[in-house]
């Protein structure tokens, strides 16, 4: 206001001729906030006759033919309603009458819509919202779970470096999704020492899932990552004692070597970070440094994510719900984060991970696009295996054997797992060979072959004319 009020009167005192002021001054910007300077501006000159307001949607002053003429409607709500796409079949009077504006938007920007809508509102409608608004949706956070659970026995623990505890030690290898160890994970630790609790969180690459988008008057095919949330948890420091960085990293160490996971990359913030990050180096791990809280690309990614269904969250992380569904964000400084006396270094360790798998996921490392678009779409986990269905027998009937019978129960689970984590390294191997193959094959050879058909040819042989590659 000081710089704007210094311009208009050096042109006053310059070019005024006969009491005219003979020049014009342009006060052009986006919508921030409904508190930002030009909003604010024009609600107390909007009645004086030497000011013209031009404020309209980019589709409406555009030329004709920059949009189409196919719209999707949007509500616009205020501080008490959240602004929201409008779905297929909706009554448009009811949403009215809730206090509701609708308004017609051009096809061509339903993504960006779905990705954020009041910073969609802002930058091609010329809406403002208000300062501080809530960042994602109860409804779209509820609507991402999926029938998996958190494998940690404790979404938070207390250890310490003075203690002779692991993290690993609350972790329930049972739980964990067999079907998904050889797919592609990113872990992401929201590091602390003594205040914050320390978050650390995995993401799986599940796959490809091709949607229609509309542009340039047609639809037409985007792939896109789908992502499940495979763990999270909360490290508290214990009264008296630090949050252990090396007992971070043994966990990490345990995930791979011991449970055979395919860590594509584990990313770190930037507090007490350079360090692990050359030990992780040192240990064969792609690892780099991310922080949440310098720009907010990590979460903007998982709101997409989340409000497009391309992840599927675990359905017993109450603490990361919440920590999710009370984020705000500050719509002048695009800033992400927790209201007063909240915290987010458990939401800060996934939105971490899904970014860095964002940024590092190689999509030829899939093969095959897949159809992930019912799985994403339904609540139901289809990752059952008979093996899942068999550990899961043995976990219940423990609870049904005589005292004396719990150890053997036992012994024969861990030795279960011995046996499935063997036959995992034998697929991980075939795995292997299989990508080697097909890196030597054409695109026309890929896409007539499935993998299937491959490990009966070459491991199998039950199919021995497919040797012919």
């Amino acid at each position: 206001m000081d710089t704007y009020t210094s311009v208009k009167r050096r042109m006053q005192s310059r070019f005024t001729f006969g009491g005219v002021l003979q020049a014009k001054l342009f006060l052009v910007s986006s919508k921030k906030s409904e508190q930002d300077f030009v909003e604010s501006y024009i609600e107390t000159v909007k009645d004086e006759k030497d000011v013209f307001i031009s404020d309209e949607p980019q589709w409406n002053v555009k030329p004709k033919g920059t949009f189409s003429d196919k719209r999707f409607y949007v509500a616009v709500g205020d501080k008490k309603l959240n602004s929201r796409i409008v779905r297929p079949g909706e009554d448009l009077d009811a949403i009215k009458q809730q206090g509701y504006r609708l308004l017609a938007v051009p096809l061509e920007l339903k993504k960006d819509f779905e990705r954020d809508v009041d910073r969609s509102l802002m930058e091609f409608a010329g809406i403002s919202t208000s300062l501080v608004t809530k960042f994602i949706s109860y409804d779209s956070i509820d609507s991402a779970k999926c029938s998996s659970e958190n494998p940690f026995t404790n979404n938070v623990i207390s250890i310490g470096t003075s203690d002779s505890m692991l993290i690993q030690d609350f972790f329930s290898t049972i739980k964990l999704d067999s079907a998904l160890i050889s797919k592609p994970m990113f872990i992401h630790i929201d590091t602390s020492l003594t205040g914050d609790k320390t978050g650390i969180s995995g993401v799986w690459v599940i796959g490809l899932r091709e949607e229609q988008q509309y542009q340039d008057g047609e639809y037409a095919p985007v792939h896109e990552f789908v992502y499940k949330h495979a763990f999270t948890v909360e490290i508290q420091c214990p009264t008296g004692d630090e949050i252990s960085l090396e007992k971070n990293r043994k966990f990490i160490y345990w995930l791979r070597h011991r449970l055979g996971l395919n860590i594509q990359g584990v990313s770190l913030d930037g507090f007490q970070s350079a360090d692990s990050k050359q030990q992780f180096i040192q240990a064969g791990f792609n690892a780099s440094i991310i922080s949440l809280d310098k720009k907010p690309d990590g979460y903007m990614y998982l709101k997409a994510s989340i409000n497009e269904r391309r992840i599927r969250l675990l359905n017993n992380t109450e603490e990361i719900y919440n920590q999710l569904i009370n984020l705000e964000q500050n719509n002048q400084t695009g800033k992400v984060d927790h209201p007063p006396e909240g915290e987010k270094d458990g939401a800060d360790s996934l939105a971490g991970a899904l970014y860095n798998a964002s940024l590092n996921v190689d999509p030829l490392d899939l093969n095959v696009i897949e159809d992930y678009t019912a799985i994403v779409d339904t609540n139901e986990d289809v990752y059952i295996t008979p093996e899942d269905k068999y550990l899961a027998q043995l976990k219940s009937d423990i609870t049904s054997v005589p005292k004396q019978e719990e150890q053997s129960v036992a012994d024969l689970m861990s030795t279960e797992l011995d046996n499935m984590q063997h036959e995992q390294e034998i697929k991980e191997e075939q795995d292997k060979r299989l990508k080697q193959l097909r890196s030597t094959m054409t695109r026309q050879e890929n896409a007539t072959v499935t993998d299937d058909e491959l490990e009966n040819a070459f491991f199998s042989h039950q199919d021995d004319s497919m040797l012919i590659f």
